[in-house]
């Protein structure tokens, strides 16, 4: 919804959302969760957006993919 239309507001999963699902909702564009009553909003809160340091795919939040941004620093190290 955000690359195809634009959209700027709230995205909100709700449902079965667990801890270990925050991180990669986050990724697609999702900025707000119901948590599972069974889950701890304070623990997922402290540690599910610092499981990974990157990813190797495209995001949202990072639309240039790991390879290419390694390959341009490497490119930009050399002609320095």
């Amino acid at each position: 919804m955000r690359e195809r239309y634009g959209y700027k507001g709230e995205l909100r999963a709700i449902g079965d959302v667990l801890h270990d699902h925050l991180y990669f909702m986050e990724q697609c564009g999702f900025d707000a969760f119901a948590l599972r009553e069974d889950q701890d909003a304070q623990e997922a809160l402290s540690s599910a957006f610092d499981t990974f340091s990157d990813s190797y795919q495209a995001t949202v939040l990072r639309p240039v993919p790991l390879f290419a941004a390694v390959s341009a620093r490497a490119k930009h190290d050399r002609s320095a």
